[in-house]
């Protein structure tokens, strides 16, 4: 009577276990984690990645690619295969608040 209880439940851990893709989210550069990373599946629902970088996202039926985007690194799409991943984030070339002001100065002499 015990058996059929006890595969029951490893057939149910099994399935309960890979509903959820696990990661970090890294700079390429530096190899330090990055904070508030959106990470979603390509036309679906995503979640945001905590101050060390990690998030966990549940698994969608159909759906097999990713794609995370931050302010100042590239926007990448990967295709999971596994259930644990690591992604590193390409800072873009384009940085803000690097501006050149330009200003003209002018004087007259009224004397």
């Amino acid at each position: 009577m015990r058996y059929p209880f006890f595969i029951c439940f490893l057939l149910l851990s099994a399935l309960v276990s890979g509903q959820t893709i696990h990661g970090t989210i890294i700079d390429q550069k530096t190899n330090l984690p990055i904070p508030d990373v959106h990470v979603q599946w390509v036309n679906s629902l995503g979640t945001i990645s905590n101050p060390q970088g990690k998030f966990e996202l549940r698994k969608v039926k159909g759906i097999n690619t990713i794609r995370v985007s931050a302010i100042g690194y590239t926007t990448h799409e990967e295709i999971i295969g596994d259930d644990s991943i690591r992604i590193a984030l390409e800072p873009s070339a384009l940085m803000l608040n690097q501006g050149i002001t330009i200003t003209a100065h002018r004087q007259e002499d009224l004397t």
